[in-house]
């Protein structure tokens, strides 16, 4: 699925020069646009991810590993703080990695506090990111009901400005993020 996205789909990147200042970096995507902004990507390698570590993830495992991405197992409730420890030091080393703040099972778009733990553990930017498509279905079976891009589709990705996350200025920081990334 993800090579005919790729073959078919307009995908139009904003904010590009975030991403090549900040190659150690911590994207933020809300949990319901995931997929489509994976599905989208064109180039995982330097990626770092976080996978919930039960059965039914080893199928998107296995094609995130395929594609070159560096897969630790963990997520909230289930070796959360050890993987994301093993995430900082790959983000410290210059990888990026991409975050769901409101996963994996939500509530809905409400941030837990880990990407900016992380943010301030490995010095390096969150950069939220908008997705936007012109035309997607969601996935019914799903909590969130994530967004899946048709084919011949127009896929924007918009990152936007990074937040540098301190103790002093946490609070704010998560107020921020949730606006910078849409909807």
């Amino acid at each position: 699925y993800k090579w005919a996205v790729l073959q078919t789909c307009t995908i139009i990147v904003k904010g590009e020069e975030y991403i090549d200042q900040y190659p150690g970096r911590i994207e933020s995507v809300w949990h319901y646009k995931a997929s489509m902004y994976w599905l989208v990507l064109k180039d995982v390698k330097n990626y770092v991810q976080f996978s919930h570590p039960l059965w039914f993830m080893y199928k998107i495992i296995l094609a995130l590993r395929w594609h070159g991405c560096k897969v630790i197992l963990g997520s909230t409730g289930h070796g959360g703080r050890e993987a994301a420890d093993k995430i900082v030091e790959e983000v410290k080393n210059d990888y990026a990695c991409c975050i769901t703040p409101d996963g994996p099972a939500g509530p809905f778009k409400k941030i837990k506090k880990g990407v900016l733990y992380m943010s301030i553990q490995s010095g390096a930017p969150v950069i939220p990111v908008q997705i936007q498509c012109t035309n997607d279905f969601p996935l019914w079976y799903q909590w969130d009901k994530k967004r899946i891009p048709f084919f011949f589709s127009t896929v924007i990705i918009s990152y936007q400005e990074p937040m540098f996350v301190t103790k002093e200025n946490f609070d704010e920081c998560n107020k921020q993020l949730a606006i910078a990334m849409g909807d």
